[in-house]
């Protein structure tokens, strides 16, 4: 992968985060209660979005750095229902979406700085799969623009499956 592609990656990745920020922060404060859709582990909020996917782009980021120092990334599996009650996704959003963009341009910022070569490393993962970065950067996009897409009222961007890169 060339600097140009690896550049324009992180671009859309930034984008992705820029994008989903902006559709939450355009969600009127007495809709971000409004069901958006039903999923395997129930009806989502707007309010669940913005928790959700600052929580998976916190953790994400961790997962990144962990990689890319040789750690072999772990599967955490968890209640969903009772991860939301136990964080409390009741509370304000507008810490989340600041988290949102300071953990995607800090993600982006490490990964402009990596050399060539370890863009196509293999990163380890529990099963024995591998991933590269770019594959991380490309699901981390992905993820964004699919809950933002349900909260900008597109829920069917919201029903494919991610690899097991920390994003679902």
């Amino acid at each position: 992968m060339g600097a140009s592609e690896r550049a324009e990656l992180l671009a859309e990745y930034r984008r992705a985060a820029a994008v989903f920020t902006e559709t939450a922060r355009g969600v009127p404060e007495a809709a971000l209660d409004a069901p958006t859709e039903e999923g395997e582990d129930g009806v989502w909020s707007v309010r669940a979005h913005v928790h959700h996917a600052a929580d998976v782009s916190l953790m994400g980021a961790l997962r990144i750095r962990l990689a890319l120092a040789g750690a072999t990334l772990e599967y955490w599996r968890y209640d969903q229902a009772a991860y939301q009650r136990a964080n409390r996704y009741e509370r304000g959003v507008e810490s989340s979406l600041a988290l949102i963009a300071a953990a995607a341009e800090s993600a982006a910022e490490l990964l402009e700085h990596l050399p060539a070569e370890q863009w196509a490393a293999p990163l380890a993962l529990p099963d024995g799969g591998t991933f590269t970065a770019a594959d991380w950067v490309r699901n981390a996009a992905r993820h964004l623009r699919e809950h933002a897409g349900v909260i900008g009222g597109r829920p069917g961007e919201r029903r494919r499956r991610s690899p097991p890169l920390g994003y679902d």
